[in-house]
């Protein structure tokens, strides 16, 4: 939702122009996809690494991190 709202403000402010044959609903079905994948690494880095802290806590930080 936070990428959504940048575009937007963005686009509003005049500091963005949204390219010809981009529209309002390919931004967000590409917001919507990106934040679908990013749940699912926290939900499978969860799954994966049950019982080792460390792990999940690494995992999560490169998550974050890559974004």
């Amino acid at each position: 939702m936070r990428h959504y709202l940048d575009v937007l403000h963005s686009r509003c402010s005049r500091h963005l122009q949204i390219a010809a044959g981009v529209s309002w609903r390919h931004i967000c079905g590409a917001g919507l996809l990106g934040g679908i994948g990013f749940t699912m690494s926290i939900f499978i880095t969860n799954l994966a690494f049950v019982g080792y802290s460390e792990l999940v806590t690494s995992s999560k930080m490169a998550i974050f991190l890559r974004r």
